[in-house]
């Protein structure tokens, strides 16, 4: 019945059952931290997500043989992580 592509808010999802609690990042990170049976403020680490290279994405996937000889010497050169 839930799933026909509908959106629902996020008291519509609690009403029907989706969802446990109504929340943010912070309110989900101390029920985890809680429930983990920790005691005191959750000690959270952020982790950033690399960037990813646009300017490979506008070489193609029709470049897709031209590219993979020419990764390694942009690794060498730009010595930063690539995208999958």
């Amino acid at each position: 019945e839930l799933a026909d592509g509908r959106v629902f808010s996020g008291a519509q999802a609690k009403a029907a059952g989706l969802v446990d609690e109504l929340g943010g990042l912070e309110d989900a990170t101390s029920l985890a931290w809680k429930r983990a049976g920790e005691s005191g403020e959750p000690r959270v680490s952020r982790v950033r997500a690399h960037r990813r290279l646009w300017w490979l994405d506008l070489l193609g996937e029709s470049l897709l043989p031209a590219r993979t000889p020419l990764a390694g010497g942009l690794l060498f050169l730009y010595h930063g992580p690539l995208a999958d």
